[in-house]
């Protein structure tokens, strides 16, 4: 029986999975929780664009909102059972976020946007066909390397973020215009992209072997969660080669 890596949420599943044939997972049932998940991250969004907080008090929310996506995270992880309340709180504050970070990139990009959302939707078409017509074989090796190449890329995006504090010079190469910026931000995209073919698998892996159903919206949480990241870092990627191509 294959395991799932990558997305902790999958591993604690993994560890603790539960059998019920009578009411097992179905992709059904995790697709319409991703949905509604994707569908409460967008309220989240309008909630910031049409803004619905008074502007006095939109930097209080912001930084609620930050804090409110790290302590959600992990409570979803800690007491799984409460996902649908905590992913659902996630996803609100996350579209806030979201909605903050894509006025930041329209102010400078005409039409940023609807391009990152736009790509990012055809990378999860693109990553569910490799996955389904099995063009990407995803085995436990295949799973472990995309784990730890993840994880990398998310420490050191943590590093250069903490060395923003002390000097300018890694985050204007990482961050900038140049090519070695756009290289990094392509490279991280297309390691979160692969990460969704590991989600895609441990999805299959947990309907096959019927896990109950009460897994559905943690499976489906995780799914988002690298969906979100994904948008986040087309949208950074896009915004690079658009400000490359103005340079």
């Amino acid at each position: 029986m294959r395991t799932l890596l990558s997305n902790p949420y999958f591993r604690r599943i993994s560890k603790k999975a539960e059998v019920n044939n009578n009411n097992p997972s179905t992709f059904g049932g995790i697709a319409l929780k991703v949905v509604l998940f994707l569908l409460i991250t967008g309220g989240g969004l309008c909630a910031y664009i049409y803004k619905l907080v008074p502007e006095s008090y939109m930097m209080y929310s912001l930084i609620g909102a930050g804090a409110t996506t790290v302590i959600t995270a992990l409570l979803n992880y800690l007491i799984p059972t409460l996902t649908p309340l905590f992913g659902t709180l996630y996803c609100i504050a996350q579209g806030f976020l979201i909605g903050f970070v894509c006025e930041g990139y329209s102010q400078y990009y005409n039409g940023i946007i609807p391009i990152a959302l736009g790509l990012t939707f055809m990378v999860i078409a693109v990553m569910l066909f490799l996955y389904a017509t099995k063009i990407i074989k995803v085995g436990q090796r295949f799973k472990a390397v995309i784990s730890t190449l993840f994880l990398a890329s998310i420490v050191a995006g943590g590093i250069v973020f903490i060395s923003s504090f002390f000097t300018d010079t890694i985050t204007s190469i990482v961050y900038g215009n140049g090519w070695i910026g756009i290289g990094i931000s392509a490279g991280a995209l297309l390691i979160a992209s692969l990460n969704l073919v590991v989600d895609f698998d441990n999805i299959a892996v947990s309907v096959k072997n019927k896990y109950s159903k009460k897994y559905e919206w943690q499976l489906a949480f995780g799914l988002v969660m690298t969906v979100i990241y994904i948008f986040i870092r087309m949208l950074r990627l896009v915004a690079q080669i658009m400000g490359k191509s103005d340079d």
